[in-house]
């Protein structure tokens, strides 16, 4: 059988997916952080980030798409779309985000305020959407057995929360100086503790989708991964390893250099699986007999 790659999406839409993926997983940890009242200050820089990141990635998605000046287009199928469906929700997240999150730099009050929290889990309900969402618009491609299969919504889920979440581990080096050492340990461990779930889950997606056997198109599919796929398993069992030795050790010094090599493995790991499903877009066209 011979199969044919997809050639309609490319690396501008790659960057879209992981910037939106780490701008509203940035969001979620940083929302997280700031309801737990640790390192206030990194949390609302990755609060920040979040609707910042997912802009810039729809900037990438309009010129992936043709014309920025056409971009009302995108809202015309609102009932049938996903893409359309996620411009939207994409749009709403940066207006609700920012919202929240950039007062909280002059009036952290607003941060843990009633109406504040009303518009930040507005906000956070709309980040883990946006997480799920580059696997959802994917599925629109039936003709894809890789991007219509359910496993790759939750791939994306989890990939989303891990570079976000790689995004604070490697920036917080910079904000250690503004707290004291008891506070920065039990911040990061709880960095650490939500970045070996996110991590564990992300390994079992991954085991999933490679154990899928839908037809020989999505093995083709998969098969054309291999790399990538050990790739990313590499860097994530790399991060999980260094946040769990930072655990163990509960010192500073070592939570920041544990905090920015995983943090960076696991953005790196995140953009290779990401870009790397777009390039295993294998099809069997159909032939017509006369």
């Amino acid at each position: 059988m011979t199969l044919e790659r997809q050639n309609a999406w490319g690396a501008l839409a790659a960057l879209d997916m992981f910037l939106g993926g780490i701008g509203a997983g940035a969001f979620a940890v940083g929302f997280m952080l700031r309801l737990l009242g640790e390192m206030e200050w990194l949390a609302v820089t990755g609060m920040v980030l979040g609707p910042v990141f997912v802009a810039i990635g729809m900037i990438f998605l309009l010129l992936e798409a043709g014309s920025p000046l056409k971009s009302y287009r995108l809202f015309q199928g609102l009932a049938t779309s996903w893409m359309s469906r996620g411009g939207l929700i994409q749009i709403l997240f940066v207006i609700f985000g920012l919202g929240y999150a950039l007062p909280g730099f002059w009036l952290p009050e607003w941060l843990v305020s009633g109406g504040g929290i009303a518009v930040g889990s507005v906000a956070l309900v709309l980040a883990l959407a946006i997480a799920a969402y580059h696997g959802m618009i994917m599925s629109q491609a039936r003709a894809i057995p890789l991007w219509s299969s359910s496993v790759l919504p939750l791939l994306s889920f989890f990939t989303a929360l891990c570079t976000g979440l790689g995004l604070l581990l490697s920036i917080s080096p910079a904000y250690t100086g503004l707290y004291g050492n008891t506070e920065v340990v039990s911040s990061m461990g709880i960095l650490g503790i939500v970045g070996i779930a996110l991590i564990i889950g992300k390994l079992i997606t991954t085991w999933y989708l490679v154990s899928l056997n839908i037809n020989d198109t999505y093995v083709a599919s998969v098969r054309s991964m291999r790399a990538a796929i050990i790739v990313d398993v590499v860097c994530l069992i790399l991060a999980l390893f260094l946040l769990s030795f930072g655990l163990a050790v509960g010192e500073e010094t070592y939570f920041m250099w544990t905090s920015l090599i995983s943090g960076t493995l696991l953005l790196a790991g995140g953009f290779i699986i990401r870009y790397s499903i777009l390039r295993a877009g294998y099809y069997a066209p159909i032939q017509i007999l006369l």
